[in-house]
């Protein structure tokens, strides 16, 4: 297969995203699947899984190779030729470039798969989704021992995340449900394409699959979003004083006095 070297190191940097599970070997693999619509590369964690797709590499038959993910990725991210061409033997992956390499392939099972049987879905607008995580990502809880407070809440529109002190509330259109997304699994969210997302969840919300243009992101939702508290009450009273500042000369006058601020001031 002959494919286009920056597009590959583009697929590659979105699986790259999904972190290996250190307890389980195959999550230290990628699987290539080469098939007539084109390729598909997909990472996993044992838990969440993301697949990026593309045209190129298309071939008539159906062909899928286990290649380990960080000599295959570093490999690739150092070749400075236009094109690279890939060739699956019974015991390695050949890779032609700059030179001709050898890639460790994985032969002993099957790559994890996962299923799930939808009982609802949502079309919501990627901006938004990928901007409430965001948002949130330093609001929210940073122990696990906080319970609900350490994943981000999708409840009524909205995108929630809180810690006893810091809450982030952000809109998103078209979701009239409730739902804990763990932080694995949110920070492959990034990663999204395209205009709008869906997103399936299945009957008792304990697994979701968030369908992008070329990416495919599934994974293990969090329990108890009813247990998350009712934070909107504090996005809804009118506050005495408003004023608008620059964003962009606020984060650089933050970022200029952080300097003379000591371990223990107050702030």
């Amino acid at each position: 297969m002959k494919l286009n070297t920056n597009n590959v190191k583009k697929m590659l940097s979105v699986v790259g995203k999904c972190k290996e599970n250190k307890l389980l070997e195959i999550t230290q693999y990628y699987e290539l699947y080469f098939h007539p619509d084109g390729m598909s590369i997909t990472a996993t964690d044992s838990v969440n899984f993301i697949t990026v797709s593309a045209p190129e590499g298309a071939c008539n038959d159906e062909q899928k190779v286990i290649v380990k993910a960080d000599q295959f990725s570093k490999l690739v991210n150092k070749m400075t030729t236009e094109n690279i061409e890939l060739q699956v033997k019974p015991d390695f992956l050949q890779v032609k470039g700059n030179g001709t390499y050898k890639c460790e392939i994985f032969t002993d099972e099957d790559y994890p798969d996962y299923e799930i049987s939808p009982d609802r879905q949502y079309k919501v607008s990627t901006i938004d989704l990928v901007h409430g995580i965001q948002a949130g990502k330093h609001a929210k809880s940073q122990s696990a021992a906080d319970g609900v407070l350490f994943s981000y809440l999708l409840r009524n529109e909205k995108v929630i995340s809180a810690d006893s002190i810091k809450v982030s509330y952000t809109g998103l259109k078209g979701f009239n449900d409730e739902i804990l997304v763990p932080p694995a699994l949110a920070s492959l969210i990034s990663a999204i394409d395209g205009d709008t997302v869906t997103l399936l969840i299945n009957e008792d919300k304990t697994n979701i699959e968030i369908v992008g243009k070329n990416v495919v992101i599934y994974g293990a939702l969090a329990e108890g979003p009813e247990e998350y508290p009712d934070v909107s009450f504090m996005f809804e009273e009118p506050y005495k004083y408003e004023c608008k500042l620059d964003t962009q000369a606020t984060l650089q006058a933050l970022d200029r006095i952080q300097l003379f601020v000591g371990l223990y001031d107050s702030g």
